[in-house]
């Protein structure tokens, strides 16, 4: 992830296969993460978009899934 470009309020997307969104989900419901997730349908196919402004919870999923891609949206 790109953290050296992250400032306070931007928007984490992170692109992963939608198979295991399931899985981010539910960590996310189990763990009463603080934040706010928005997940949308990618371009990709078989993929999905997740977007967050928690930078914190962004890094837990990209190192629970090394190989998603991301891109901080100003």
């Amino acid at each position: 992830m790109m953290i050296d470009e992250y400032k306070e309020g931007d928007t984490i997307q992170i692109l992963i296969a939608g198979t295991h969104i399931g899985a981010v989900m539910e960590d996310w419901l189990e763990s009463r993460r603080e934040c706010d997730i928005k997940v949308r349908r990618a371009k990709t196919k078989g993929c999905v978009v997740l977007e967050t402004t928690d930078v914190i919870y962004a890094a837990h999923i990209v190192q629970w899934f090394p190989k998603v891609k991301t891109n901080i949206k100003k």
